[in-house]
Protein backbone atom coordinates (compact mmCIF):
# COMPACT_ATOMS: atom_id res chain seq x y z
CA UNK A 1 0.00 0.00 0.00
CA UNK A 2 1.06 3.57 -0.61
CA UNK A 3 1.66 5.96 2.28
CA UNK A 4 -1.48 7.97 1.46
CA UNK A 5 -3.55 4.77 1.31
CA UNK A 6 -2.35 3.70 4.74
CA UNK A 7 -2.86 7.11 6.35
CA UNK A 8 -6.33 7.31 4.78
CA UNK A 9 -7.40 3.77 5.70
CA UNK A 10 -10.56 3.62 7.83
CA UNK A 11 -11.84 0.78 9.96
CA UNK A 12 -14.94 0.55 7.78
CA UNK A 13 -12.63 -0.22 4.83
CA UNK A 14 -11.51 -3.48 6.44
CA UNK A 15 -13.61 -6.63 6.18
CA UNK A 16 -12.30 -8.77 9.02
CA UNK A 17 -14.45 -11.75 8.04
CA UNK A 18 -13.37 -11.89 4.39
CA UNK A 19 -9.84 -10.64 5.24
CA UNK A 20 -9.94 -7.81 2.72
CA UNK A 21 -8.81 -4.19 2.81
CA UNK A 22 -10.70 -1.86 0.48
CA UNK A 23 -8.79 1.17 -0.77
CA UNK A 24 -11.49 3.84 -1.10
CA UNK A 25 -9.78 7.03 0.03
CA UNK A 26 -6.33 8.46 0.58
CA UNK A 27 -4.97 11.09 2.88
CA UNK A 28 -2.92 13.65 0.98
CA UNK A 29 -0.22 14.41 3.52
CA UNK A 30 0.95 17.55 1.70
CA UNK A 31 -2.53 19.05 1.21
CA UNK A 32 -3.61 17.74 4.63
CA UNK A 33 -6.94 16.51 3.33
CA UNK A 34 -8.76 13.27 2.57
CA UNK A 35 -9.51 12.45 -1.06
CA UNK A 36 -12.07 9.94 -2.27
CA UNK A 37 -10.48 7.35 -4.51
CA UNK A 38 -6.78 6.69 -4.92
CA UNK A 39 -3.69 7.88 -6.76
CA UNK A 40 -4.78 6.09 -9.94
CA UNK A 41 -8.00 4.53 -11.22
CA UNK A 42 -6.49 1.11 -10.53
CA UNK A 43 -5.66 2.30 -7.02
CA UNK A 44 -9.27 1.86 -5.91
CA UNK A 45 -9.09 -1.84 -5.16
CA UNK A 46 -9.44 -4.66 -2.70
CA UNK A 47 -6.43 -6.36 -1.15
CA UNK A 48 -6.67 -9.79 0.43
CA UNK A 49 -4.62 -9.91 3.61
CA UNK A 50 -3.15 -12.73 5.71
CA UNK A 51 -4.40 -13.87 9.10
CA UNK A 52 -1.34 -12.44 10.85
CA UNK A 53 -2.25 -8.95 9.62
CA UNK A 54 -5.89 -9.42 10.67
CA UNK A 55 -4.68 -10.20 14.20
CA UNK A 56 -2.41 -7.14 14.27
CA UNK A 57 -5.24 -4.93 13.04
CA UNK A 58 -7.52 -6.23 15.79
CA UNK A 59 -4.87 -5.32 18.37
CA UNK A 60 -4.46 -1.86 16.83
CA UNK A 61 -8.21 -1.31 16.88
CA UNK A 62 -8.20 -2.01 20.60
CA UNK A 63 -5.45 0.63 21.03
CA UNK A 64 -7.36 3.21 18.97
CA UNK A 65 -10.58 2.59 20.91
CA UNK A 66 -8.56 3.10 24.11
CA UNK A 67 -7.32 6.48 22.83
CA UNK A 68 -10.86 7.42 21.87
CA UNK A 69 -12.18 6.61 25.34
CA UNK A 70 -9.30 8.38 27.08
CA UNK A 71 -9.47 11.55 24.96
CA UNK A 72 -13.26 11.77 24.96
CA UNK A 73 -14.46 14.87 23.10
CA UNK A 74 -10.87 15.80 22.20
CA UNK A 75 -10.71 12.73 19.92
CA UNK A 76 -11.29 13.56 16.25
CA UNK A 77 -13.06 10.46 15.00
CA UNK A 78 -12.15 10.06 11.34
CA UNK A 79 -12.43 6.27 11.81
CA UNK A 80 -8.72 5.98 10.91
CA UNK A 81 -6.69 2.83 11.41
CA UNK A 82 -3.39 4.74 11.63
CA UNK A 83 -3.76 7.94 13.63
CA UNK A 84 -2.46 10.02 16.49
CA UNK A 85 -3.79 9.47 19.99
CA UNK A 86 -6.23 12.28 19.22
CA UNK A 87 -7.55 10.52 16.10
CA UNK A 88 -5.85 12.82 13.60
CA UNK A 89 -4.08 11.55 10.47
CA UNK A 90 -0.34 11.07 10.79
CA UNK A 91 2.03 13.35 8.95
CA UNK A 92 4.86 11.89 6.88
CA UNK A 93 7.58 12.50 9.46
CA UNK A 94 5.61 10.83 12.25
CA UNK A 95 4.85 7.82 10.07
CA UNK A 96 8.56 7.48 9.25
CA UNK A 97 9.52 7.83 12.93
CA UNK A 98 7.05 5.12 13.91
CA UNK A 99 8.43 2.78 11.23
CA UNK A 100 11.99 3.41 12.42
CA UNK A 101 11.06 2.85 16.07
CA UNK A 102 9.23 -0.38 15.23
CA UNK A 103 12.17 -1.61 13.12
CA UNK A 104 14.59 -0.97 15.98
CA UNK A 105 12.21 -2.65 18.46
CA UNK A 106 12.08 -5.76 16.26
CA UNK A 107 15.82 -5.75 15.59
CA UNK A 108 15.34 -5.09 11.88
CA UNK A 109 17.35 -2.76 9.67
CA UNK A 110 15.78 0.66 9.32
CA UNK A 111 14.36 1.39 5.88
CA UNK A 112 12.36 4.12 4.23
CA UNK A 113 8.60 3.73 4.22
CA UNK A 114 8.39 3.24 0.44
CA UNK A 115 11.01 0.47 0.68
CA UNK A 116 8.30 -1.65 2.30
CA UNK A 117 6.49 -1.68 -1.05
CA UNK A 118 9.65 -2.80 -2.84
CA UNK A 119 10.26 -5.49 -0.25
CA UNK A 120 6.67 -6.72 -0.54
CA UNK A 121 6.94 -6.98 -4.34
CA UNK A 122 10.34 -8.68 -4.19
CA UNK A 123 9.01 -11.26 -1.72
CA UNK A 124 6.01 -12.00 -3.95
CA UNK A 125 8.21 -12.30 -7.05
CA UNK A 126 10.60 -14.64 -5.20
CA UNK A 127 7.60 -16.84 -4.45
CA UNK A 128 6.84 -16.91 -8.18
CA UNK A 129 3.84 -14.66 -7.69
CA UNK A 130 1.73 -13.85 -10.72
CA UNK A 131 2.80 -10.41 -11.99
CA UNK A 132 -0.79 -9.50 -12.91
CA UNK A 133 -1.97 -10.26 -9.37
CA UNK A 134 0.97 -8.34 -7.87
CA UNK A 135 0.24 -5.37 -10.15
CA UNK A 136 -3.42 -5.29 -9.09
CA UNK A 137 -2.40 -5.62 -5.45
CA UNK A 138 -0.19 -2.54 -5.83
CA UNK A 139 -2.88 -0.55 -7.62
CA UNK A 140 -0.95 -0.21 -10.87
CA UNK A 141 -2.79 0.43 -14.13
CA UNK A 142 -0.61 -2.08 -15.99
CA UNK A 143 1.84 -4.87 -15.29
CA UNK A 144 4.47 -2.91 -17.22
CA UNK A 145 4.59 -0.32 -14.43
CA UNK A 146 5.13 -3.09 -11.89
CA UNK A 147 7.85 -4.73 -13.97
CA UNK A 148 9.64 -1.48 -14.77
CA UNK A 149 9.55 -0.08 -11.26
CA UNK A 150 9.77 -2.98 -8.86
CA UNK A 151 11.03 -6.16 -10.41
CA UNK A 152 14.77 -5.94 -9.90
CA UNK A 153 15.95 -9.53 -9.85
CA UNK A 154 17.81 -10.57 -6.71
CA UNK A 155 21.01 -12.60 -7.29
CA UNK A 156 19.43 -15.59 -5.53
CA UNK A 157 16.71 -15.71 -8.20
CA UNK A 158 19.33 -15.55 -10.97
CA UNK A 159 21.11 -18.50 -9.34
CA UNK A 160 17.83 -20.39 -9.00
CA UNK A 161 17.14 -19.99 -12.73
CA UNK A 162 20.66 -21.20 -13.57
CA UNK A 163 20.21 -24.22 -11.27
CA UNK A 164 16.87 -25.02 -12.91
CA UNK A 165 18.49 -24.86 -16.35
CA UNK A 166 21.24 -27.21 -15.15
CA UNK A 167 18.57 -29.65 -13.94
CA UNK A 168 16.72 -29.38 -17.23
CA UNK A 169 19.83 -30.10 -19.30
CA UNK A 170 20.91 -32.99 -17.05
CA UNK A 171 17.58 -34.71 -17.65
CA UNK A 172 17.88 -34.27 -21.43
CA UNK A 173 21.47 -35.61 -21.52
CA UNK A 174 20.53 -38.91 -19.91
Amino acid sequence: MRKGEITGLRWKDIDFEQKIIYIRQIYDINAKQFKVGAKTSAGVRSIHIPDVLIEQLKKERFVVVGHKLKQGQSFNDYDLVVCTRYGNPLDSATLSKRLKAQSIKLGLPTIRFHDLRHTHVTMLIKQNGNVKVISERLGHTSIQITLDKYSHVPPSMQKHVADELDNLFKVKEM
